[in-house]
């Protein structure tokens, strides 16, 4: 990962994201322990009817030499992001008991912590957890008992789990190619630290990554992350409603510029109903959003508000459905397109640019795991998958706006 350059140490860094539609790998270094810099980023799209194992399979010996070329050969590690369909999430505790009482501090606190994770490690890699809350001999504490006596201490958490169908294939690809898999990441955390400001991640926001067939959601309190959950709602759904309403297929609606068609045609009896197809979706997402963030009282840790990682092109009105039914701002971050000719410091997704801080932070802060005996640990799946009510047609296209709001020189999605 390190090289000499210049009698400077230069550390190597890449994060890959690998969705259904496409696959992108970032590259990233730093010297004399500054924070790191993009040099480059690559994107493969997917080709009809291949799945994304096919994909990785396909695009990965460019890709790896691509990495080893311009890193010479120094980089050895790749942080990967994991979709949130691929995750698992489970609640669990870990205990943590004294002999006599004992003062409690953060060294007692990250020992339960990590005997948490036990249980749900061993059905596959923890890629987050999270505290909820705590127990000093057997009595509730919302916030860490550091300096309080105690014979037990008890915290609950939730940890995320991998899929191992998803991660062994990677790994082993990775592994072919002369890469190690490093830090491993959910794509909705890894998006949250490549978009949302210093001061959002401290006051509390809500990262909202609107993907094909889901949703994956990030919420940062304090600069951690707090919460992670998938929304069974993307685009999928919507694009086959507003195609419905106006008698085309899916992919001339993905050409559209929504947007637009709002602001010149409101009045349009199929420029309504698209309104009312996108006003529908977007208060239905927002209302799980919603529902997710008051079961966990966390609504009104909300205070910087809603990031949507995508472009009021695609969604157009979302951030206002999104401040309407969540009671807090809301604003759109455009993610940059994997076709755009841009510099390199811009091209790539969100979700890699967020990998690179993620493993430098990583890579600066070690983390000791202890060795603790076996503790009792409960773990239950949560949450099911819920499938979005169909709709059915809603008119008629016309040929006069139809010609008019898809752009000549349009790219997909």
């Amino acid at each position: 990962m390190e090289s000499d350059s210049g009698m400077r140490l230069c550390t190597w860094f890449a994060g890959i994201d690998l969705d259904s539609r496409c696959l992108t790998a970032t590259l990233g270094f730093t010297s004399d322990d500054l924070e790191p810099r993009i040099l480059g980023s690559r994107s493969f799209d997917a080709a009809t009817n291949i799945d994304s194992q096919a994909l990785l399979r396909r695009t990965l010996p460019e890709l790896s030499q691509w990495l080893h070329f311009e890193s010479g050969g120094a980089l050895k590690e790749v942080a990967v992001a994991i979709p949130g369909s691929a995750l698992r999430e489970y609640p669990t505790s870990g205990e943590v008991t004294f002999s006599v009482p004992t003062l409690i501090d953060g060294h007692a606190i990250d020992l339960a912590c990590e005997r948490a994770k036990l249980g749900p490690s061993r059905l596959g890699q923890v890629v987050e957890s999270v505290v909820r809350g705590y127990r000093v001999d057997g009595r509730p504490q919302k916030e860490a008992p550091v300096g309080v006596y105690a014979s037990s201490l008890t915290v609950e958490s939730t940890c995320w789990v991998a899929r191992q169908d998803v991660v062994r294939p990677l790994v082993s690809a990775l592994g072919s190619a002369q890469l190690a898999a490093g830090l491993t990441a959910p794509r909705a955390v890894a998006t949250a630290h490549s978009t949302l400001t210093k001061m959002e991640q401290r006051d509390g926001a809500i990262l909202v990554l609107v993907g094909e067939h889901c949703t994956e959601c990030a919420v940062m309190v304090n600069s951690s992350t707090v919460d992670l959950f998938t929304v069974e709602l993307g685009t999928a759904p919507l694009e086959a409603q507003i195609a419905r309403a106006c008698a085309i297929s899916p992919d001339v609606v993905r050409r559209l510029d929504l947007s637009l068609m709002l602001q010149r045609m409101p009045n349009d009896p199929i420029v309504q109903r698209v309104r009312t197809v996108l006003s529908v979706w977007g208060t239905a997402l927002f209302t799980e959003v919603r529902r997710r963030m008051d079961d966990l009282n966390l609504t009104l840790q909300i205070e910087a508000g809603i990031v949507i990682a995508g472009s009021s092109r695609q969604f157009p009105e979302l951030d206002e459905q999104a401040a309407r039914v969540m009671g807090t701002p809301a604003r759109f971050v455009a993610m940059p397109r994997p076709g755009d000719r841009r510099t390199a410091t811009t091209v790539g997704s969100f979700v890699t640019f967020g990998l690179i801080p993620m493993q430098w932070c990583a890579s600066r802060e070690p983390l000791e795991v202890p060795a603790p005996a076996q503790p009792e640990v409960r773990a239950a799946a949560l949450f099911g998958t819920r499938e979005p009510a169909a709709r059915g047609g809603l008119g008629q296209a016309l040929g006069r706006w139809l010609r008019e709001f898809v752009p000549a020189d349009h790219y997909s999605s």
